[in-house]
């Protein structure tokens, strides 16, 4: 496979007379981690006494000349020297137990693809919870694309977003619709997970579309059991579930759910990537 990163002293499409691109060039699934926790928890009612383990996941666009975007940043890389960071203080922090590997990080992943925190120039998070942003703070540079009712919910609702990172910094790009945020990546609103959730669709030149869905459909079990209840607005979150799908079906695109270990098994993950 080519070397993700690009010579320093490339000359850029512009130099070179030729136009800016309408696509992604790269997209890499990153698996950062995983979380064990009870089903009940999870999918309420459904599997008493059971556990639930999931793997959290992010993507690494690669822009071209424009740099490199992250979808969501995962879980803090220190979170086992500040286990406080997995829903602070509420009775999650009891339930929730993270299996974070350095090699599974999000540093120890842009290493292996020769990408450094100074070459990401945007952020779309999905939503705010520790595992989609945990890792925000080490990208000061990035502009950080999120929508205000996010932003808003940090403030109402602090123990539900022990993250490190202000989501009121000056490089916070607040997004009230839906929009392209740089040609090829669209963010389309999601609401049910929690307030001012989005979902983000990748167009690439030689792969469907990928659709990543975020927590507004994490896994394949919420379809099937048809069980939102765990979610901020179960009501919406079910409807917004089945637009995501009919969205996904409409355009031929890929639907990645963020945390089913089963789907992720069957995709192309870092340092494949698609193209």
């Amino acid at each position: 496979m080519p070397a993700p990163n690009r010579p320093a002293q490339a000359p850029t499409r512009a130099e070179q007379g030729v136009s800016e691109p309408t696509r992604v060039e790269r997209l890499y699934l990153l698996p950062l981690g995983h979380l064990d926790t009870s089903y009940e928890q999870m999918l309420p009612g459904t599997h008493d006494a059971a556990r639930y383990r999931f793997p959290v996941t992010a993507a690494l666009l690669d822009l071209g000349d424009r740099g490199w975007m992250l979808i969501d940043t995962g879980m803090d890389d220190d979170l086992s020297r500040a286990p406080s960071l997995v829903w602070g203080a509420t009775p999650l922090a009891d339930d929730i137990r993270p299996d974070l590997p350095h090699s599974e990080t999000l540093t120890a992943r842009l290493d292996e693809l020769g990408v450094s925190p100074q070459d990401i120039t945007h952020i779309v998070n999905t939503h705010l919870h520790f595992d989609h942003a945990g890792n925000n703070h080490r990208f000061p540079h990035a502009t950080v694309h999120v929508r205000s009712q996010q932003i808003q919910d940090t403030a109402d609702r602090p123990g539900s977003y022990p993250i490190r990172w202000n989501p009121n910094a000056p490089s916070t790009h607040p997004i009230d619709t839906d929009q392209q945020i740089v040609p090829g990546v669209h963010v389309i609103a999601t609401p049910g997970h929690v307030l001012g959730h989005q979902s983000v669709r990748i167009e690439l030149t030689d792969s469907p579309d990928m659709l990543l869905c975020g927590d507004a459909i994490p896994g394949q079990d919420f379809l099937d059991t048809g069980n939102f209840d765990s979610f901020r607005d179960p009501a919406t979150a079910a409807i917004t579930a089945h637009h995501l799908l009919g969205q996904a079906q409409t355009r031929h695109a890929v639907a990645v759910y963020s945390h089913d270990q089963a789907q992720l098994d069957r995709l192309r993950t870092t340092p494949d990537f698609y193209a």
